[in-house]
């Protein structure tokens, strides 16, 4: 009993320095073609199959919130592709189907740049007397209900990804350290 107890202690205090230090335990995972994302360790991260070559499928789970990201292969030298370019258009018409049930009455969205990686993503909240948002539908059970839902798309050099991030607050730990995974997703060199 005395050694859970010290066991137990010593995890709260190492909970504790993390917090205040601002170091989280990360893992870097391959989510397709040389591209890279930073996860904290403590999630849980699933491949699922694609019946296509060079398509991939993860997802996500902690506590409260669950990620979505699929990538799909660019050709070597891809052209533009006006819809990966204007990756916040891309991001409003995506989200227009949240935007009844949103606190929100406009969709921003929020750019970025990482060299070779580049994309947009926006973020809305559920209206409080309102259904919030079903952002991964099932056939076989119900479909869970979300309150905060961020979607995004991604360009990097030979891959797309569309992301979705679902929590029941934006503001959570979680579901803020999701947006900075997804912002800072790197391309291998070479």
């Amino acid at each position: 009993m005395k050694l859970v107890l010290l066991f137990s202690a010593l995890l709260s205090v190492a909970s504790a320095v993390e917090s205040v230090a601002g170091v989280r335990a990360v893992s870097t995972e391959t989510i397709g073609n040389g591209v890279s994302a930073e996860v904290p360790s403590k999630w849980k991260f699933e491949s699922w199959p694609m019946p296509l070559d060079g398509y991939t499928n993860f997802r996500i789970y902690a506590d409260e919130l669950k990620v979505g990201i699929t990538g799909f292969p660019l050709p070597e030298n891809a052209p533009a592709i006006p819809a990966l370019d204007n990756s916040a258009d891309s991001v409003k018409e995506a989200m227009g189907q949240y935007l009844p049930d949103a606190v929100e009455t406009e969709i921003s969205p929020v750019s970025f740049n990482n060299g070779e990686v580049s994309g947009s993503y926006a973020t809305l909240s559920a209206k409080k007397s309102g259904n919030g948002f079903v952002v991964f539908p099932t056939r076989s059970r119900p479909s869970l209900i979300y309150q905060c839902v961020t979607t995004s798309i991604v360009r990097a050099k030979r891959m797309w990804f569309a992301i979705s991030i679902a929590s029941n607050n934006c503001l959570s730990e979680n579901h803020q350290a999701a947006i900075l995974m997804l912002t800072t997703i790197k391309q291998k060199s070479g």
